[in-house]
């Protein structure tokens, strides 16, 4: 495995787990896959993708049978694991602390030796007479067993650290903070205040607090900006771009003319040819139906009485701008076209050069390239950087993840949980293993430095500015795509046929189609009833 590879390896290698790959050949035969053209969230360089399968399998076999603990910590499940290490500097009663990994990052190789270091660590040396006991469970069967030891009065104490997805699964059962980060004096300002208030969910309060950020942005291809003479993106949010403001409509307008055809014109001159389109200047990359329209702005598919199906009015907005961008200027890049280049589960059109720009994240990065055995770079854009994301009605908004440690409800001590949750949270050898982009600021610069080392490797000379990554993390969209709703398999189904619907389907009556995706989602949201999840 390459440098490049094993920067990221510990975050990739934790979302291969938490989300099976979908190949495009499956896709092709079942189009109901979240992500779209064959891809999801956890795409992976070539040579790192075969490594996973192995190591994946090989774990959840491992992880089947529990490792020996002392008689005195509570009783594993069939499929966890629990290390301790006694206390040495304790002079009262032990308070006993259990640590919850499988609904995200932290079930891999490097990542379990480097949490039995830090659990072995902190009972030897803590002062506050904590016994850390870590509970390894794969991310198959986390969200059960997590359920199980809650409804049986088991439950563990810090979870963590987990994204949406994983924190969806324990939904109002996740302890306010508040109380705690007032009554220990942590000080949150170390943090972007948007991403704190992201974690702030309703009634439920600060339901976590963050560890790994992945905020989007607008990926571009500096090579062909160059090509078209037009200059650089914006970098800051509220910066002009050639004298207008920098909307998405401006956009596509851009994207215009950077889409070409076989003869080199493109989408903006008289005698385009549409019919042989060789490049595109936009494509929605990796995103999905909801992830796409979360940058236009937050919302909810869920009425306020928490049973009706709603489209919010950015979200309308998104789908149309897109498809007219598909159909009518051909700023967009269709399906039909992602097909003719018979693209792989781990590319998009922007990584090999057929989209000059894309909403993207950082987990995305290294499916742009890599270095094969010799040491060679295989990337097939040599010149790139990112900008923030254009405004929709004045605002910008970026679908931000955001992998937070948070505590259960029902866990017996939550006190000596949060200080162990904050001791994990500033341990080295942890935020190296899990590999994510760092929430706290003072832990940014030398992520950032050591990620430009790597990248440098694989793209010579390319410079990026990563600044806009924390411009972006002030705008997170709100609330998120990833937000609880009604029957998420069965709505997961209805927004994928929506998607593949949309890039596929010349002159369709736009608004029609809206009107049939809230039909589509009310008997979605009418098969479980009320609350259903």
């Amino acid at each position: 495995m390459d440098e490049f590879d094993a920067r990221l390896k510990g975050r990739l290698l934790a979302l291969a787990a938490a989300v099976p790959r979908v190949s495009a050949k499956r896709v092709a035969q079942d189009p109901h896959g979240i992500r779209r053209r064959g891809h999801t969230r956890t795409a992976l360089p070539v040579g790192l993708a075969a490594i996973v399968g192995v190591i994946v399998l090989a774990l959840i076999v491992m992880q089947l049978r529990p490792i020996p603990v002392p008689a005195a910590t509570p009783s594993p499940t069939a499929a966890a694991s629990h290390v301790v290490a006694e206390p040495s500097v304790c002079h009262g009663e032990r308070i006993s602390v259990r640590w919850f990994i499988g609904l995200g990052p932290g079930s891999q190789p490097n990542q379990i030796e480097a949490e039995r270091r830090f659990v072995s660590g902190y009972n030897a040396k803590n002062s506050d007479c904590v016994a850390l006991y870590l509970e390894i469970v794969p991310n198959a069967i986390a969200a059960d067993t997590l359920k199980t030891e809650i409804a049986s009065g088991n439950a563990p104490d810090v979870v963590g650290p987990i994204g949406a997805s994983g924190r969806l699964a324990v939904n109002g059962l996740l302890l306010d903070l508040a109380p705690l980060v007032s009554s220990n004096h942590t000080d949150l300002s170390g943090f972007e205040p948007a991403v704190v208030n992201y974690l702030k969910q309703g009634s439920d309060g600060l339901i976590g607090l963050p560890y790994d950020i992945f905020p989007g942005y607008l990926f571009y291809n500096k090579d062909l900006f160059g090509q078209a003479g037009l200059p650089p993106l914006p970098t800051k949010v509220g910066e002009r771009y050639m004298n207008q403001d920098w909307t998405w409509d401006e956009l596509a307008t851009v994207a215009t003319r950077l889409t070409v055809d076989k003869t080199g014109k493109n989408a903006s001159q008289i005698g385009f040819d549409a019919r042989n389109i060789v490049r595109y200047g936009f494509d929605i990359g990796y995103a999905d139906a909801l992830r796409f329209a979360s940058t236009f702005g937050g919302g909810s598919l869920v009425g306020p009485d928490g049973r009706t199906a709603q489209i919010p009015d950015a979200w309308a907005h998104a789908w149309t701008w897109y498809y007219d961008a598909m159909w009518t200027s051909h700023a967009a890049a269709t399906d039909t076209f992602a097909h003719t280049l018979l693209l792989g589960p781990n590319s998009t059109l922007a990584a090999i050069g057929s989209a000059a720009m894309e909403p993207s994240w950082s987990w995305e990065i290294p499916s742009y390239g890599s270095l094969n055995v010799d040491g060679t770079s295989n990337a097939r854009i040599r010149s790139w950087d990112i900008a923030v994301l254009p405004t929709y009605n004045g605002k910008t908004s970026s679908p931000l993840d955001v992998d937070a440690f948070v505590i259960l409800k029902a866990g017996k001590n939550s006190g000596a949980a949060y200080k162990a949750m904050l001791a994990m949270m500033a341990d080295p050898g942890l935020r190296a293993a899990y590999g994510g982009e760092p929430a706290r600021f003072s832990d940014q610069a030398a992520y950032f430095a050591d990620l430009d080392a790597s990248l440098d490797k694989v793209f010579p000379g390319n410079k990026v500015n990563w600044s806009v990554i924390a411009e972006m993390s002030k705008h997170p969209a709100v609330p998120s795509h990833d937000s609880a709703t009604l029957n998420p398999a069965g709505s997961k189904v209805v927004l994928s046929d929506f998607l593949v619907k949309l890039q596929r389907t010349p002159h369709l009556d736009i608004n029609q189609a809206l009107a049939q995706l809230k039909a589509a989602l009310q008997v979605q949201y009418d098969i479980l009833g009320p609350g259903a999840q």
